[in-house]
Formats: structure tokens, sequence, C-alpha cells
């Protein structure tokens, strides 16, 4: 059981997402209680835009290869492509920083990863009488728990899913369940590495979840630790103005909700789907210049 209430956020960013990151962070400022430290977890190249995007924002900018103790996302793609899943890369590559950053010193008891295009509209509390809370949702994929199988020899255990926008997590249970992986008779030579070899792609290129293997983990082990909740999440936010929202609008959508995701690859309609259209080709184009 937590000893308080206090916990870091981590929000790892691509550069598509680095310009929803200040209205993203003015509302977890505002919503998301008892917060202490905000960590942005990207690429070193994206530290100077990311910079100009904020400014005065409190926050601290921490690159990709150091939370993975110098495993690039560039490695990663040698060793997905074997595995013919290299057009996924950035998604498994995103999975592996929310549990790498309990190996940093930067993590403390708990810290929470928050989609990065995802604002929270209401307050939020994390902790209920002392208990961590797990946000469930409604959602079921086969290959997550078939590789949760092949790495940890864990069934599905909750009829649930751990799925949320965000995952408070345990520092000492990552860690814990990275030395299961890491001293797993799996081939590879890291816990990443041996991640990927247990992934059953018989029915999906998208074969593990970090979110639905720390909450199995739990539940297997620590039953008693987490309280489950339930909030008023709207996934598909982008269908109303893209990320061109205003936040007159977003006070309005809070009046029953709690958090808003703006994906873009959710369209608004005429004549704000043109704008949108642009504006996601814009930051394609911005995204490979960074990589290169």
């Amino acid at each position: 059981m937590a000893e308080n209430n206090n916990y870091n956020i981590i929000i790892p960013i691509a550069t598509k997402d680095i310009f929803i990151l200040k209205k993203n962070i003015r509302f977890i400022q505002r919503n998301l209680k008892n917060h202490k430290n905000i960590y942005i977890i990207t690429h070193k190249k994206n530290f100077r835009l990311i910079s100009a995007v904020l400014k005065e924002t409190n926050y601290q900018l921490i690159g990709e290869e150091e939370v993975l103790g110098g495993f690039s996302y560039e490695e990663l793609l040698k060793y997905t492509t074997k595995k013919n899943i290299q057009f996924v890369n950035g998604w498994y590559y995103q999975q592996f920083l929310k549990f790498g950053f309990a190996l940093t010193p930067y993590a403390e008891e708990y810290y929470l990863s928050w989609d990065a295009d995802t604002i929270p509209l209401r307050k939020i509390d994390f902790f209920e009488s002392g208990h961590p809370l797990f946000t469930m949702k409604k959602e079921f994929h086969r290959a997550y728990f078939d590789t949760i199988k092949n790495l940890l020899h864990i069934e599905k255990i909750e009829k649930e899913s751990f799925i949320a926008e965000h995952m408070l997590f345990k520092k000492s249970i990552i860690k814990e369940l990275i030395d299961k992986i890491e001293n797993s008779n799996i081939q590879g030579g890291n816990w990443i590495q041996k991640i990927i070899n247990s992934l059953d792609l018989t029915c999906s290129p998208l074969a593990f979840s970090e979110f639905e293997t720390y909450g199995t983990y739990c539940m297997k082990y620590y039953p008693d630790l987490y309280k489950k909740r339930y909030l008023n999440t709207f996934r598909s936010g982008g269908l109303i103005a893209g990320r061109f929202i205003s936040d007159k609008k977003l006070n309005v959508i809070s009046f029953d909700t709690d958090t808003i995701s703006l994906e873009l690859k959710d369209f608004p309609a005429f004549p704000l789907n043109l704008i949108h259209y642009c504006y996601c080709k814009w930051l394609n184009m911005l995204s490979k210049i960074v990589r290169l």
C-alpha cells in the first residue's frame, strides 16, 4: 500500500504530438491531483522543438536511449525487421519506454504514464484509501494474452481490460517483472529482445501490451494492491475539431467527460477536415526530418 498519494508523470512523445503538448500539460497541471514532476521522454532531436513550444512550462526532457540503457529506436528497427514487424516499430518502442523508466534514477515509488494525445478534462485521483487505481476498459485482443502466456506463463485473469489512456505503475513491481523476463529461458540478450521473441504473431503484428502485461501480473501476484475504477472517456474526440479544438469547447465537454483523446486518425467535418489533412501531412514530413 502506498505511503502517500504522490507520483511522477511520464509522457513518451513522438514528433507528431509535440504541438498538442502545451495544451495537454496545462490541463494535466490543472486536473491530475498530487502529481510531482513531469518527464517528457522523446528522441533527443525533438528537444529543441519541444523547448520552443513549451517555453515556460515546468517539465524535464529525457532522451529515449537514456531510458532504455542505450537501446535506440534504430537498434530496435534492425531487430524487429527480422520478425517482419518493423512497420509498427514505434508502437512497440514507446511501450518499452514506459517499462524502462522504472530502471532510471528519475523513477520514484509510483509513476503515471499519460498519453500525449489525451487531455484530462476533470479532476482525477489515482489513489483511493492508499490504494493505487487501475482504470478499466472493455477491450480484448487475444494476441496480447498469448504473448503474456509465452513470456510469464500467466493466463488471462481479469475479464476487463487494463488498456486505458494512462497507467499508474509501481516501480518495484516493474523492476521485478523486468527481472523475471531477463532471467527467463526466452532467447535474447536483454528484456526487450526477449519480449520481442515471445510475441505470438499468428493473428496480429500488434502482439504485446505493456498495460495488459502489467495489470495481469499485478492481479496474479499483488491482487490486493490496486483497486479498479471507471472513467468516462471520449476516445474519438478528434472528430469534433481535430487538434484545433478550443478551450471553451473542452470546458463544455468536461461537464460529463473525464478525458478526451485527439488522435490524428480522427478527421473532423468539413471544412476543418481539410485543415486537419494539411496539418497531418506537415507533421508527417516534420517527423521524417527529425529522424534523419
